[in-house]
């Protein structure tokens, strides 16, 4: 007789599920990479005559389908899925966001990955329940130091024995990997619900109301973390490590400890989080007026919202008439203007902000705040009256200028980098890699992605695709040696890269 099968697991269908939205996503990239080889290469769609383009088609297939091919993973408590990102095995809000993001576009053609997801979804949500405080999260939680919660940066406690931070406060939940409180890792949960429901509003209503509990109590617990941050000294329990200074309580607008680029922040409020938190806020009340129609809920958003706006208003613009340097030579205020004025970066609220550091090639940024900006509710319509104004484009010109300490230039390479460096994560194809001075693919991308500029369209490409070692994309190269680079499988990257070519080199 033939043996015993071995019993199924008790995830067993979320197995067969992902194998099969994976199989989807294979299948469609091979579509998408034959489209862009027949796209009109000659009109709008033209590549540069410097870039092959089977080998910018290759490269759309290698980064589309990577996030499904390398960072799924079943969570085995309750058969969600986790998503790492593609070359450390924890999972961040932020990043598994943007991972997804590109998905969501088309998800009406892929329903085994709709259902995915929603797993995902719920993953996420029930880590921000746990620890709001959390950027990132272990698979499996006990008492090995590869488990959550992170022994280095949780306290002791029941749960964890051997955890060391014994000032660190709030408790840690039993996942916690990285406990540097960054206010845009929820936001970027809650930007991939709106995109979910505006992509594909049946299944994402129906999924939102058929989970209403879990990610209405997210939503408050987002809206209770951001009003006790308009006053972390007096109303904040967090503390992870000593603060460089002493910011001004009671602005509107919301403290971070970490930039999105995980290094401190060093004056408290950053900008671009906070304008991101006035566009996702702005979303939400869209979606509780369609969905769930809670009055309560919606005071609550429009009373934050408001409240932000009114503290980027004060706080958070700048004159550049003050400082006292010019930008680069490719870039001026308006002959006729007395005054311009663009987005600070990072404020105090007691007048300083962070004059050479004006923006970083981590998102939120300020660069990306174009390709952000939607309607929505308030005067500012989410960020779209900050477009029209004229202010966005005017902070965009003096971040990508010699002015800003993060915008690296050496002949003829040039772009947004970040202070941040990742070193370590070369497993594939180990080689020298970029310490300082690194421009990211990620600043370049999304460069091309806020601007109408064909010319510079190009140019990004040109940069992009000169320096995608095996076809996919990484977290910078070092601008005076561009075979220096950080991180071979950085999934956020390979997601975002594979969205812009989607976006503006194919019908």
């Amino acid at each position: 007789s033939e043996p015993d099968s071995e019993p199924e697991s008790a995830c067993s269908e979320m197995v067969r599920i992902q194998a099969a939205a994976k199989e989807e996503i294979l299948a469609y990239g091979e579509v998408l990479r034959d489209r862009f080889l027949w796209a009109d290469q000659y009109g709008a769609y033209a590549v540069p005559e410097s870039v092959n383009r089977s080998f910018v088609a290759d490269a759309l297939f290698n980064t589309f389908t990577f996030t499904a091919n390398n960072t799924w993973e079943v969570f085995e408590t309750d058969c969600t899925t986790y998503v790492t990102t593609g070359d450390i095995p924890q999972m961040w809000l932020r990043d598994s966001s943007v991972q997804m993001s590109t998905y969501v576009q088309h998800a009406p053609l892929l329903p085994s990955f709709t259902a995915v997801l929603e797993s995902i979804l719920l993953r996420q949500v029930r880590f921000f329940l746990g620890d709001p405080y959390g950027s990132a999260f272990f698979q499996t939680t006990g008492p090995s130091p590869n488990n959550g919660p992170n022994q280095n940066e949780c306290a002791p406690s029941d749960l964890c024995p051997n955890c060391t931070c014994v000032e660190c406060a709030p408790s840690c939940s039993p996942y916690t990997y990285q406990h540097d409180y960054e206010l845009d890792s929820p936001l970027f949960m809650f930007e991939l619900m709106y995109k979910f429901w505006a992509h594909s509003p049946s299944d994402g209503s129906a999924f939102f109301i058929a989970n209403m509990d879990e990610i209405k109590s997210s939503v408050h617990a987002l809206v209770d973390l951001m009003v006790v941050e308009q006053h972390h000294f007096r109303d904040s329990p967090y503390y992870y490590k000593p603060l460089p200074g002493q910011f001004r309580d009671g602005t509107g607008l919301v403290w971070s400890f970490a930039r999105p680029s995980d290094d401190q922040t060093t004056l408290g409020y950053n900008i671009p989080q906070n304008l991101f938190a006035v566009s996702v806020l702005s979303k939400l009340e869209d979606m509780n007026s369609a969905l769930w129609d809670d009055e309560g809920l919606g005071a609550s958003l429009s009373a934050l919202r408001t409240s932000i706006e009114e503290g980027i208003e004060t706080y958070g613009i700048v004159n550049i008439t003050t400082l006292t340097d010019v930008f680069a030579e490719d870039w001026s205020p308006d002959s006729d203007a007395q005054v311009e004025s663009v987005f600070a970066f990072e404020v105090d609220g007691w007048g300083n902000w962070t004059r050479y550091v004006l923006d970083d090639a981590n998102m939120p940024n300020l660069l990306w705040l174009p390709y952000l900006s939607s309607s929505g509710k308030g005067e500012n319509h989410g960020l779209r009256g900050y477009v029209e104004s004229g202010i966005v484009e005017r902070t965009r010109q003096a971040v990508l200028s010699a002015r800003n300490e993060n915008f690296f230039s050496h002949r003829g390479v040039k772009g947004l980098g970040s202070q941040h460096t990742s070193q370590g994560l070369r497993p594939e194809w180990p080689g020298p890699q970029c310490d300082s001075e690194c421009v990211w693919h990620l600043g370049l991308i999304m460069q091309a992605m806020t601007t109408t500029d064909q010319d510079e369209k190009h140019y990004c490409l040109e940069q992009v695709m000169g320096t995608a070692w095996h076809g996919l994309m990484h977290e910078g190269f070092a601008v005076s040696n561009t075979t220096n680079y950080n991180r071979d499988l950085f999934g956020w990257a390979n997601s975002m890269f594979a969205e812009w070519i989607i976006t503006d080199f194919m019908p």
